[in-house]
């Protein structure tokens, strides 16, 4: 997974491109100790703005990546690892060039309307890839009662490729 991850990165520019495991609420376990590079940069925003930095940094990075790798501690046996992807930007790669003369300006992932009609937009992971993702479906639900533990509603295989459904 991690080798075709890396071919996904050389060929697309992302902002924020990674595979880490889930993250699971459980009790004495802090934000803190869960996401301290989130805390960290919070905190670098605050005091940037308390110091006058007309457009500071805001964590957004760091908050998506949280937010997407948090989860109930009623899944903890199924032991997940879930992909942070955040395509790239127009203007993030204008700024990549003037801040750093190595930067490599890779074409940004297609954004496409889900055929669904819902208004919302998915990029898809991996397209083109010759491999078979490594995607096992999970047996936990039915052993808990659940009617079905279906990918979340953002996630779907697709059979060429992984699409990610976002929302703006």
């Amino acid at each position: 997974m991690c080798r075709i991850l890396k071919v996904e990165s050389d060929k697309h520019d992302w902002t924020h491109l990674n595979l880490d495991p889930v993250r699971y609420a459980v009790e004495g376990v802090s934000l803190r100790d869960h996401f301290p590079e989130l805390i960290a940069a919070a905190r670098s925003s605050i005091n940037q703005f308390l110091n006058g930095v007309k457009n500071p940094e805001m964590a957004i990075v760091q908050f998506l990546e949280g937010a997407t790798l948090m989860k109930h501690a009623d899944f903890i046996e199924e032991r997940e690892v879930r992909i942070v992807a955040i395509p790239g930007a127009e203007g993030y790669q204008k700024q990549g060039t003037i801040e750093n003369p190595d930067y490599v300006w890779n074409p940004l992932p297609a954004i496409r309307p889900r055929p669904d009609r819902t208004g919302r937009r998915y990029v898809n992971l991996f397209e083109g890839c010759d491999e078979t993702l490594p995607i096992k479906p999970s047996l936990l639900a039915r052993r808990r009662g659940r009617r079905s533990m279906s990918p979340r509603r953002a996630i779907w295989p697709s059979g060429h490729g992984l699409w990610l459904g976002f929302s703006f």
